[in-house]
């Protein structure tokens, strides 16, 4: 195998072109960079929970850095240990890939153990090189043209396997129109840990995702069914209570598969397996697919803005039945949406039913949102 450049260097993965048997791929390996953390840079995130005795606490707050390095630090003994993380989230990858391969338009060729940067034993995703650019590398009036074209066979994409990290980096349009491929999935894994010779222990999730696509809900959420009609508000004040001790379970769906199990030096630790039960999108996900095209058309957000520039669910707190914090959210939600054309004037009606129908998950099947996008298409052949 010979490394012909990096294609991407990310926060828990860097991408790299590679030539194999004198094919170019592309090869997927843990990084092991430091990285900056603050605002703008969030997007690893630890939700965790006390549990035993009369009392459950529940808090999600941010992380800075690598995944992997987390774990190095927090978790195991060294960096051998450090990166079987980074092969325990590259082999879930596979198995989404192999699960939604013809949606998502990528594949997985294997995993093998590579020499990168004078790292050996690195395990190693290999890849189809894909053509095409970042949808978000576009300009906005493209962005705003090709979203309609796509959306319904993004809605197969993450109503096959949740992804989790729908945004437009991840979203790769190729040189034919129309086509994409979704890469680059989140991640969620479940260490229980628990406190000898007592009855108390803790449930430490840890995941990755975007803070600027899942402003309301974070994926993996336990939500209603979209056929069930629930507003965004309704969501999120569902998401707000399945914190609370009233409802014991995680807030999360946490099914774990044998396959998705790692055992470091120190703890458990469960790659958790967010199958789609109902033929739709998780909620977290469409959303994101909501944000990006409500940008596309106005070039702001839809929620944030100078009071609220961070994620509702982001330092959530639970102790028992008292919950504290996301009433900036609350308040947001209540104020209701923007409609794009008062930012716009260019925007059509048949645009505007689509974002708001998309941003307040009122899209209760494929063929309901196929018909507002059909209608978004020949608007924005008009007005562009």
């Amino acid at each position: 195998m010979r490394l012909i450049r990096l294609i991407h260097a990310g926060t828990h993965f860097d991408v790299h072109e590679v030539e194999v048997g004198g094919r170019k791929l592309a090869l997927k390996v843990p990084s092991d960079r430091a990285m900056p953390s603050g605002p703008g840079h969030e997007n690893l995130f630890l939700a965790s929970r006390v549990l035993g005795g009369a009392t459950t606490d529940w808090d999600v707050r941010c992380h800075g850095g690598s995944l992997t390095r987390l774990m190095a630090d927090n978790e195991v003994a060294d960096v051998e240990d450090a990166e079987g993380v980074g092969e325990l989230l590259l082999r879930d990858e596979i198995r989404r890939l192999h699960a939604a391969a013809a949606s998502w338009n990528h594949a997985a060729l294997g995993l093998i153990r590579c020499e990168v940067g004078g790292r050996r034993g690195l395990p190693g995703l290999l890849m189809p090189l894909l053509e095409g650019a970042p949808l978000g590398s576009l300009p906005l009036p493209a962005q705003r043209r090709l979203l309609p074209r796509m959306i319904p066979a993004l809605w197969d994409a993450i109503a096959t396997v949740l992804h989790g990290d729908v945004e437009a980096s991840n979203l790769l349009v190729a040189p034919v129109e129309d086509r994409f491929a979704l890469i680059d999935p989140g991640a969620l894994v479940l260490r229980h840990l628990p406190e000898r010779g007592a009855s108390r222990g803790s449930d430490v999730l840890t995941f990755i995702t975007n803070v600027d696509t899942y402003p309301v809900l974070p994926p993996y959420a336990i939500t209603p069914p979209l056929g069930e009609g629930a507003t965004l508000r309704d969501h999120w004040h569902s998401f707000r209570e399945s914190m609370t001790r009233s409802d014991f379970a995680p807030p999360f769906k946490v099914g774990t598969t044998d396959a998705g199990r790692w055992t470091s030096t120190r703890a458990g630790r469960f790659l958790v397996d967010v199958a789609v039960e109902r033929g739709e999108p998780h909620p977290a996900d469409l959303l994101a697919v909501g944000v990006m095209y409500y940008r596309a058309l106005t070039g702001v957000h839809p929620l944030y803005e100078d009071e609220l520039s961070r994620p509702g669910w982001l330092n959530l707190v639970s102790v028992d039945d008292a919950l504290s914090g996301g009433e900036a959210m609350t308040a947001r939600l209540d104020r209701g949406l923007r409609p794009p054309s008062s930012i716009d004037a260019s925007v059509t009606p048949a645009e505007e039913a689509l974002a708001l129908a998309l941003l307040d998950l009122q899209v209760p099947s494929q063929g309901h949102l196929r018909a507002l996008c059909e209608g978004a298409t020949a608007g924005a052949e008009v007005s562009i």
